[in-house]
């Protein structure tokens, strides 16, 4: 591609709307560089297409590009299953064609975990073999899906593991606590809602980490149609944790596709490909399987042959899969 590149980086602004509507004022007023400019809405760190509620980041670029050539632009997101979704989004669109082409970017943020593992400046979990919980479950931003396991993990085994709760965007209406032991107070392990932003400090895990046997992953999406996977997958891979995932369909199939390899002598995958509802259903169940184990019951199982190849398996692959930047693609 020879065209000069106009970027639009939405991963880095403050206020979605305000950049789309940039996106559209610049293609107004530039209407004369359709043939020699690319235009490229970069939103790496986000990963999820809309389809059970509105879009108004879609219909806000459906806007904002038009009268601009569908080939003259380029959305980069996270998610593995872009190109499908978006296809599938504007096929119940009014216009039926999206205004711009996909490139899936789902490895951006490992390569971002790549880097702050090299980072010297920024501490590195220090592994323990002595367990005093049986599990850690770190909360950043309040979602519904995990104030529901977490309520859940409180109501009965809340007092087995490390959980943090920080509020990080605000909190939760009351309707998502209902009943619960939990209200969706904050729950401090090291940083609060108000700082965990600063410096490399939503980077640094807590030192509880490796007192703990395994870790309860709250993914940011648990959809059945995007897949998008954040640090808090890469994590785990990266520092030797068993885990087990809630998030998005598809996400343990995908993670073995690339050569990671699955818990499968602690606890049954096969939820991972489940909709939703059952998809849950069956995490819990599996998640009840391993709280079976004490917390000194994690000293042995990480001592086993089978699960340290697989750790160490794993760590090594986080840390060595290479990682293509997009920019190679449009020149």
């Amino acid at each position: 591609m020879n065209k000069q590149l106009k970027i639009f980086d939405l991963d880095a602004t403050s206020n979605l709307s305000n950049d789309i509507r940039a996106i559209g004022h610049w293609v107004r007023t530039n209407g004369n560089l359709k043939d020699t400019h690319h235009i490229i809405i970069k939103r790496i760190f986000e990963g999820e297409v809309h389809f059970l509620q509105p879009d108004p980041f879609l219909n806000g670029l459906q806007e904002a590009l038009e009268g601009w050539p569908n080939d003259c632009a380029t959305l980069i997101m996270g998610d593995v299953n872009l190109k499908e979704n978006i296809t599938k989004w504007y096929a119940g669109h009014e216009t039926r064609v999206a205004p711009f082409e996909c490139f899936s970017m789902p490895l951006a943020l490992l390569e971002r975990t790549q880097k702050y593992d090299i980072n010297k400046s920024i501490p590195k979990p220090k592994e323990y073999e002595q367990k005093y919980k049986k599990f850690i479950c770190l909360n950043a931003a309040a979602k519904p899906h995990r104030a529901k396991l977490v309520c859940h993990l409180i109501d009965n085994e809340g007092h087995e593991g490390y959980i943090s709760w920080l509020n990080r965007y605000g909190k939760l209406p009351e309707k998502h606590f209902v009943g619960s032991k939990f209200s969706g107070e904050e729950m401090l392990l090291d940083f609060d809602g108000a700082n965990i932003d600063k410096d490399n400090n939503q980077d640094i895990l807590p030192i509880n980490y490796h007192y703990a046997g395994f870790e309860i992953v709250q993914e940011s999406i648990v959809s059945d149609t995007s897949l998008f996977v954040t640090e808090k997958t890469w994590k785990p891979l990266f520092y030797n944790k068993i885990f087990i995932p809630h998030g998005p369909r598809g996400l343990i199939k995908w993670l073995e596709s690339l050569g990671f390899e699955s818990f499968t002598e602690l606890y049954d995958t096969s939820f991972d490909s489940l909709p939703y509802k059952e998809r849950y259903e069956g995490l819990k169940t599996q998640i009840e399987k391993l709280l079976k184990f004490g917390a000194i019951d994690w000293v042995d199982i990480y001592k086993d042959p089978a699960i340290t190849k697989k750790l160490e398996h794993n760590a090594q692959l986080a840390r060595s899969i290479h990682v293509d930047g997009w920019r190679k693609n449009f020149y």
